[in-house]
């Protein structure tokens, strides 16, 4: 078989020229073609990115916020620091006060439950002034923040002879649990629930012998009134 210079057999189906040029040309097409496709399909735009930065970061919160529940951090947290602080004012009972005896409040206000602790006028130096009849002086000492305002707090009353009295009380925005804390001995000389309006929600005068902190599980405070030791437990 004779071939020319560039290679063209000589002899044979003859080959058009034309036809090689517009098939190379349609092959090329379609390559640019198919890169353009893959390479729209591959990508994301921005706004498309910040949207699925903006779910993960929503699925993140209720993932968290479901975990704290799950596992009742809000609350455990509370019951620790409300263990704390009733410590920490039969302290400053015994070793900070003069002629009266000391207490301390803890109320539930609009970002949460504070507790304020406070002491004779004549025991420190600083404060917010609180006066208490003709002659208790107070001063607020300290104040704290201990708990989130969705942790519920209930408090039950003593019966005097062992049992409890009515039913638990469940603390609302504004009400105000007081503990008062002997100077000599520590004990719980009182525990009484008051409202927003300062009405006495204690059934008979009674005092609070038991605190419950529930979000997700719960806790229980336990006061002994006669030696103002408490007692922490979790109960579920």
């Amino acid at each position: 078989m004779k071939r020319d210079h560039r290679g063209f057999s000589l002899t044979g189906t003859k080959i058009d020229r034309r036809e090689i040029s517009e098939a190379g040309r349609t092959e090329a097409r379609g390559e640019v073609s198919a890169a353009g496709l893959t390479q729209d399909r591959g990508g994301f735009s921005l706004v498309e990115l910040m949207i699925v930065i903006a779910l993960m970061a929503i699925l993140g919160s209720f993932m968290f916020y479901g975990l704290s529940l799950l596992t009742g951090q809000y609350a455990r947290q509370c019951a620790n620091d409300l263990s704390a602080a009733l410590s920490k004012e039969k302290n400053y009972a015994l070793t900070r006060s003069a002629s009266v005896d000391c207490y301390m409040e803890l109320t539930l206000e609009s970002d949460g439950y504070r507790v304020r602790y406070y002491q004779p006028i004549n025991a420190v130096v600083t404060g917010t002034r609180d006066d208490r009849g003709d002659e208790d002086v107070f001063v607020q000492a300290e104040e704290e923040k201990i708990g989130r305002k969705n942790v519920s707090i209930e408090c039950t009353f003593d019966d005097g002879a062992g049992g409890t009295l009515g039913s638990p009380q469940t603390f609302a925005e504004g009400d105000t649990l007081t503990v008062v804390y002997d100077r000599v001995s520590g004990a719980v000389k009182e525990a009484y629930l008051t409202g927003a309006d300062g009405a006495d929600l204690s059934p008979a005068g009674a005092k609070c012998r038991e605190i419950t902190i529930s979000h997700g599980r719960t806790y229980r405070i336990t006061l002994h009134l006669g030696t103002g030791k408490h007692e922490l437990e979790r109960v579920d």
